[in-house]
């Protein structure tokens, strides 16, 4: 009998191991799914292995689209689809798939599932929208379409028909991250990209 590959990340304490609480009622139902969508999203950003290859992404992206079928299967509730793979660019004629930006994506789409399963209304979250400016929206719109392919400051700001210079971009673009519509996949990274919660605003305010 021929032995098990040793497997070389720490899949055995992953929050799906755990059964589910049986819950007693539809809050506890929805409390336990949206406990299990944090733990991933820990789980996923606190990997000290720091997750960057097609295998590391395969793995939390099953896991996650399992749970999210749970909590379709528990509570009837259909969660947005997951996030796809952000590619970049490596130059004008070549990409790459930023797998560790693919991870984060799948993080922030597990807090904003918890986020809806915890109980947050509608009114809520339109009340918690952020405003953005006349150039922020154009930017989000752009990094809409784009998406899910990353995109730098400078082809950001080739997007105004007026110059506006480096720092000015800078700003907005970090507003929009601390927003959470926005993110940089990689800290070194000078590229951007549309967070599931920027698509979902795009679509409920923008569309």
């Amino acid at each position: 009998m021929k032995k098990k590959k040793k497997q070389s990340k720490p899949i055995d304490s992953h929050p799906g191991n755990e059964k589910t609480p049986e819950p007693e009622d539809a809050e506890t139902t929805h409390k336990n799914m949206a406990e299990g969508f944090m733990d991933y999203a820990k789980w996923i950003t606190g990997n000290k292995y720091g997750p960057n290859t097609q295998s590391d992404y395969d793995l939390y992206q099953r896991f996650v689209e399992d749970w999210a079928k749970r909590t379709k299967t528990n509570l009837n509730i259909d969660l947005p689809s997951l996030p796809k793979l952000p590619i970049k660019p490596i130059n004008e004629n070549q990409h790459e798939i930023d797998y560790f930006g693919g991870m984060m994506s799948l993080a922030e789409y597990c807090k904003e599932s918890a986020a809806t399963l915890a109980g947050e209304s509608k009114d809520n979250i339109e009340n918690e929208s952020p405003t953005l400016t006349e150039d922020q929206t154009e930017m989000l719109d752009y990094l809409c379409q784009e998406h899910p392919i990353v995109r730098i400051q400078s082809e950001i700001g080739a997007i105004f028909n007026h110059d506006k210079d480096r720092k000015t971009i800078k700003n907005m673009l970090n507003e929009m991250i601390e927003a959470g519509l926005v993110s940089r996949p990689k800290n070194k990274s000078k590229g951007y990209i549309i967070t599931p919660a920027g698509q979902k605003f795009h679509a409920e305010h923008l569309t």
